[in-house]
């Protein structure tokens, strides 16, 4: 086995120190002037999601490329040959595609090398901010339905519980893991230590991480588009906000890989 993966590597990337924590840092100092404060609060906002977004963009770049090293295409978890493979076909005039011809092109790859490309399962028709609907369309693209049911009622919605000694503990938790399940071709991460099993949920009703981070888009897009030109972010909400995204990160990486590993093979 290989020693270290692509999606290790993104995992060391994202504890990095970066332009957000630097940020945070000036907005702490105590002689900082008012306005100053207000324009690095507003400034954070934006990177958030900025960052989000490119976590997300180099979590399929990093999954694909492991897949690529490592395995054939005939191999690759079925969702994942089926929507590379609808990157090469046209819809028909009721917006469906033609399975037959789905199909017909699996077989023809299979008979060929190839390396799958990240681009097709980061589209999304309205979009690309990582909304709650981009993050969902991501995971339908990998052949992973509905990435919030795994979190919904997991260990990780302690974040929301204003408890830090208990966030700083699944944290640690889920770095650990994550360490050692990704540092090697096939994953080990679990599922099962976070109490992250899919459960049924209502599409019409929106779990907890999904309102969380339509809200942290909408602020957003508030300031982008001039809505809101006024700081409404303490330095501790700022934080917060900061802190759930890195938990974020790290379910969708945990998740991400042990459910793709599940379904290496499928046909």
């Amino acid at each position: 086995m290989i020693s270290s993966t692509e999606i290790h590597n993104l995992y060391t990337k994202i504890h990095q120190p970066n332009e957000i924590e630097i940020l945070i840092t000036e907005a702490e100092k105590g002689d900082i002037n008012i306005e100053l404060f207000d324009a690095l609060c507003r400034a954070i906002s934006v990177l958030q999601v900025s960052h989000l977004e490119g976590f997300m963009k180099d979590f399929l770049k990093a999954l694909i490329r492991d897949l690529n090293q490592h395995l054939d295409f005939v191999d690759m978890p079925i969702g994942i040959k089926t929507t590379y493979v609808k990157s090469f076909c046209l819809k028909d005039g009721n917006g469906k595609y033609n399975q037959k011809q789905i199909e017909r092109l699996k077989s023809k790859f299979i008979e060929f090398p190839i390396q799958i490309e990240s681009e097709p399962f980061f589209y999304h028709k309205e979009n690309k901010n990582p909304n709650s609907k981009l993050v969902h369309t991501i995971f339908e693209n990998l052949g992973i339905k509905n990435l919030f049911s795994y979190i919904k009622d997991s260990k990780v919605d302690v974040v929301f519980e204003d408890d830090q000694n208990a966030t700083d503990d699944i944290i640690k938790k889920l770095n650990t893991q994550i360490e050692a399940g990704v540092n090697a071709f096939p994953y080990t991460t679990d599922l099962n230590e976070f109490d992250f099993n899919k459960s049924d949920i209502n599409d019409s009703t929106k779990t907890i991480y999904e309102e969380f981070l339509d809200e942290v888009n909408g602020l957003r897009h508030k300031i982008v588009h001039g809505n809101i030109i006024e700081n409404q972010s303490s330095i501790h909400e700022i934080k917060r906000i900061n802190q759930n995204i890195l938990i974020f990160k790290l379910s969708v990486i945990l998740i991400g890989t042990a459910v793709i590993t599940e379904k290496i093979g499928s046909t």
